[in-house]
């Protein structure tokens, strides 16, 4: 099926690889810095992606001192597929992150998000990301 047929109407943009990193952003620079003194860091604005969904709007947010740029509307941001083998990867590079179902018997199964945090030689040492009780759906989300 072409790649096209596979996201249909509902992307804006379908990165593919055979092999490799199907999309890559990046705001910078994207040479290695020239020998010397320390070159002067890009401009604060610079990120390598930004991901919203809905409404956006630019709102004075909690004590910032200027208006910032959000999203109005209950919707996802981002989405990781979670996988359903239950063994950390072999290989990856420091920040991956890895999002499984994991079964627990008779208490259903849950999902739990792992970052790469140190290569130890050339193994990969992943963390769990702690979180904190969940709530459903449609829920208000309390103070912290």
């Amino acid at each position: 099926m072409p790649p096209v047929e596979l996201v249909g109407k509902n992307a804006g943009v379908l990165g593919q690889a055979k092999t490799g990193v199907g999309v890559f952003g990046h705001g910078g620079p994207l040479t290695e810095p020239p020998v010397g003194p320390p070159p002067q860091d890009p401009d604060p604005g610079v990120r390598g992606g930004i991901f919203s969904a809905g409404w956006r709007s630019v709102q004075h947010v909690g004590s910032a001192k200027e208006p910032q740029l959000v999203s109005l509307s209950s919707r996802p941001q981002i989405q990781l597929l979670p996988s359903n083998n239950p063994v950390l990867p072999a290989q990856a590079q420091l920040g991956d992150m890895y999002f499984v179902i994991v079964e627990h018997g008779s208490w259903g199964s849950r999902g739990q998000l792992w970052i790469c945090t140190r290569i130890q030689e050339t193994t990969p040492v992943w963390q769990p990301v702690t979180l904190g009780n969940g709530l459903i759906g449609g829920s208000q989300i309390p103070p912290s």
